[in-house]
């Protein structure tokens, strides 16, 4: 039996699959890159290392997803919704309950991380509580990106990720200048929110899965 490919499909998304790759490495970095045009580089500094400390949260949840992508996909094109939202539900519930107790490090210990970076670090204490803490809501609502990806919605996608990145851009001129990179933090962590809320409801609609941690 010759394999039959749906090569029209597969050409029609590569412009979104390519624009969400770029655009992503463009969403992870936007903050940085609006502290360090508007801020010095010594906040720069600060404020890299706290983001760096609190991205180590989504390792669990990044694992997951490079995981589990193939197997949504097939599930899905079964149309075994079901048993995929029970995977899901279930892997999304572990991943978050690792992911809090490293949360709960990070704040409890967040001066002290702060400082191993020196003495000037410790203004980033706040902003090191405030991103950990989008991004502790961001795994609660699962990996929407990858599912809606894996669902044939990489176009809508790329649309939410691009308003994301404007509305990024857009706080980062307001609340940067009144709080410097707590601001930066603070515009990070609602985008993040907007982001996962947005693809939640995408998904939700466009599949019926319900990605967060409540299934």
């Amino acid at each position: 039996m010759v394999p039959e490919y749906d090569l029209i499909t597969w050409k029609r998304s590569m412009l979104p699959f390519a624009f969400i790759a770029i655009a992503g490495s463009l969403f992870s970095k936007v903050d940085v890159l609006m502290l360090g045009f508007l801020k010095n580089p010594a906040s720069l500094g600060i404020y890299a290392s706290a983001d760096k400390i609190a991205g180590y949260l989504t390792v669990f949840i990044s694992i997951m997803t490079q995981i589990s992508s193939p197997a949504v996909a097939r599930l899905n094109a079964l149309d075994e919704k079901a048993k995929l939202q029970k995977a899901l539900t279930k892997s999304i519930r572990w991943i978050f309950l690792c992911s809090a107790f490293f949360y709960l490090m990070v704040v409890i210990f967040s001066k002290s991380i702060m400082l191993y970076f020196g003495p000037g670090f410790l203004g980033g204490q706040y902003a090191l509580i405030i991103i950990a803490t989008g991004q502790l809501i961001s795994i609660a609502f699962g990996p929407v990106g990858m599912i809606s990806v894996m669902t044939g919605n990489e176009r809508l996608t790329a649309i939410f990720m691009s308003v994301s990145i404007i509305l990024n851009i857009t706080l980062n001129f307001i609340l940067v200048p009144l709080y410097g990179i707590n601001g930066t933090a603070i515009s990070t962590t609602l985008v993040l929110i907007f982001w996962n809320l947005s693809m939640f409801i995408l998904v939700k609609k466009k599949t019926g899965i319900r990605t967060w941690i409540l299934g």
